[in-house]
């Protein structure tokens, strides 16, 4: 059966949406075009070094952008080369399982504007990731997927999916303060079928010596209170409902969930005629008490964007 920490786990991406207002920076990629990525991860105490080609094309019947992974490969995990063959082998079931699955990321649909709009795909990844997972009873798999593909779950893995565009672009095009100053952005974060809204301060940091033409802004935003330890709480109950209840397994309540928080720090290197990202980064802290048994998680992303010479 899908345990507790399955669930609590999968729902430790508190993502973010803001509405988009009009700021200094103009979203000028070049379409059709694309970007070699390079990736720094740490996840639950685990590090890895990747890289990926993001292609951005037009969607000439909708008259969107549609923004596509492709040509992941993974560089070193835990420090760990895996350009070499010996240590290729050791980790080879790591390895595919990771390929597999962020070869499978969904096409993130973004508006001519430069806002996130949707993702396509999104069953192809839970079915991919499904299909790669160690083995289970039928029983087992059919309840996870289930619980996957709820609404609540499918809205917080969507949200996951933009929150990496968010980073690169649409924090900077919603809120973009001049030189030295600070400004504001109200954050809608998504927690079930509700809402909290959080509020994210924006700094320039003024021109970027290493790369002449961009800028450099940071971020920090926080979701924590009693507002949404309640909110949390009630995404939990509609989560933990549809997940079948092991015999002698203490019944969740929503007063179980005793805390909550996310710290989140941005920073990004971007052109702001183009909304061409050079570097970005994005550090989080979380923080759960449920039944009083703490949960804390740090992640951390950092990318360097290889763009084609002109």
């Amino acid at each position: 059966m899908i345990s507790r920490i399955t669930v609590i786990s999968l729902t430790l991406a508190l993502s973010a949406n803001a509405a988009f207002a009009s700021s200094g920076i103009k979203f000028e990629w070049p379409v059709p075009g694309s970007v070699t990525v390079h990736e720094t991860i740490l996840k639950k105490g685990k590090t890895a070094k990747v890289h990926y080609d993001i292609f951005l094309q037009k969607d000439e019947k909708e008259k969107l952008l549609n923004l596509k992974y492709q040509n992941f490969k993974i560089l070193e995990l835990n420090g760990m080369d895996l350009s070499t063959e010996e240590n290729q082998k050791t980790n080879q079931k790591v390895i595919d399982m990771m390929t597999a699955v962020e070869s499978a990321m969904p096409t993130v649909v973004i508006e001519p504007d430069g806002t996130a709009k949707d993702i396509i795909g999104l069953d192809q990844t839970i079915d991919k990731t499904l299909e790669l997972l160690p083995s289970k009873s039928a029983e087992d798999l059919k309840s996870l997927k289930e619980f996957l593909k709820s609404p609540q779950m499918e809205n917080q893995i969507k949200q996951k999916s933009l929150e990496v565009w968010r980073l690169w672009v649409e924090t900077w095009l919603n809120c973009a303060p001049a030189e030295g100053k600070e400004d504001s952005l109200d954050v809608e974060i998504p927690v079930g079928a509700a809402t909290f809204i959080s509020k994210v301060k924006v700094k320039n940091l003024g021109p970027s010596k290493e790369y002449p033409g961009c800028v450099k802004f940071v971020a920090e935003g926080t979701f924590e209170g009693e507002e949404a330890r309640k909110q949390f709480a009630e995404m939990m109950m509609q989560l933990v409902s549809r997940v079948p209840q092991k015999e002698g397994v203490k019944p969740f309540s929503k007063d179980m969930v005793q805390e909550v928080s996310r710290s989140t720090h941005l920073e990004v290197v971007i052109d702001p005629k183009t909304a061409q990202p050079r570097t970005a980064s994005a550090h989080s802290d979380i923080h759960l008490k449920i039944d009083d048994k703490a949960r804390d998680a740090v992640e951390q992303h950092d990318y360097v964007f290889d763009w084609p010479k002109k």
